[in-house]
């Protein structure tokens, strides 16, 4: 139904000017807000939806992406860019391990000898020693509950300790396999320099491995590294979580 000047008579609700309630100075401070937002946003053509456009805002592109950094922080952000600083960290390390071992002067017959696995056998060797520094650090709740309430608090995300201690774990067995897998050329490289036929290179393959001390206890430690890991698996922990307890 139309208005007509004079001739409506509905009872309607007061406007908030004259309200007694609302001061007259809120209403004015909200009338400013109004006026200064009204700048920043767009109506949507689409669906009629007003929307605010961030580049339009008084603190430009800058605002914009300091909005969205401050947003990604909020959500997941620390935790990437801490185990982004992880990531860098073992490649620092397998880097700067293996150009040591490759140019190492007491080192030159075994890489003449073993050729470019000898210097990744060790260098994932290096990297295991350092994951063995870091694999226990997550799990001492006492230390991490230190920690969390510690200015590091506010950059390393130690809410997510188990999360890393997984992550450290899974490395090892990566650069385990790495270094397991490297010897293994090592030995058969070794074996050839004493005979070609097969048999005989498998005789002195398996003594490499089971009949010396480097190798035998390596197996070994493979051995418990599995059982670990077999024990650890989410299904197989949550079946028996008393195996899981005494094994690790």
């Amino acid at each position: 139904m139309n208005r007509t000047d004079g001739l409506d008579f509905a009872d309607r609700d007061p406007g908030a000017e004259t309200h007694p309630d609302v001061p007259r100075s809120n209403l004015q401070r909200n009338k400013t807000e109004r006026g200064r937002l009204q700048g920043l946003m767009r109506i949507n053509s689409a669906t009629g939806i007003p929307t605010i456009s961030l580049k339009d805002s008084p603190s430009g592109v800058f605002g914009a992406w300091k909005e969205k950094w401050d947003r990604w922080m909020v959500n997941d952000g620390g935790r990437q860019l801490f185990f982004g600083v992880i990531i860098l960290l073992h490649l620092l390390v397998f880097a700067m391990g293996f150009i040591h071992y490759d140019l190492k002067d007491n080192s030159v017959g075994a890489r003449a000898l073993f050729g470019i696995t000898f210097p990744i056998a060790r260098t994932a060797a290096l990297v295991l020693h350092v994951d063995a520094a870091f694999i226990l650090l997550p799990v001492c709740r006492n230390f991490i509950s230190l920690l969390r309430v510690s200015p590091l608090g506010d950059i390393i995300p130690f809410d997510k300790n188990i999360t890393f201690h997984k992550a450290t774990a899974w490395s090892i067995v990566f650069f385990t396999a790495v270094h397991i897998l490297a010897h293994m050329v090592n030995f058969v490289r070794l074996g050839l320099t004493q005979t070609k036929q097969i048999g005989p290179l498998l005789v002195l393959f398996l003594q490499a491995n089971f009949a010396t001390g480097p190798g035998i206890t390596g197996w070994i430690m493979t051995a418990a590294l599995g059982i670990m890991v077999w024990y650890a698996m989410e299904k197989r922990r949550r079946a028996n979580f008393e195996r899981f307890w005494y094994v690790l």
